[in-house]
């Protein structure tokens, strides 16, 4: 894939761009990429952590060293 690159400084960092030239396979491909990662977006609750309070389970039994 073939991007275009452009460097805009915004203050003391420079913000890098890139894009893809219009009509290209790159631009078909991106469009596919975006259209994706919006398809669905029930799905991006799957993949968050749990809550909190599903992470603590029972505390683990501890052992007692034999002497």
């Amino acid at each position: 894939m073939r991007f275009n690159r452009d460097k805009l400084p915004v203050g003391d960092p420079i913000l890098v761009v890139y894009y893809p030239d219009d009509d290209s396979d790159a631009a078909e491909k991106l469009r596919m990429l975006a259209s994706l990662s919006n398809a669905a977006p029930s799905d991006q609750a799957q993949l968050s952590a749990p809550p909190p309070s599903t992470l603590s389970g029972p505390a683990a039994p501890s052992r007692q060293a034999e002497s």
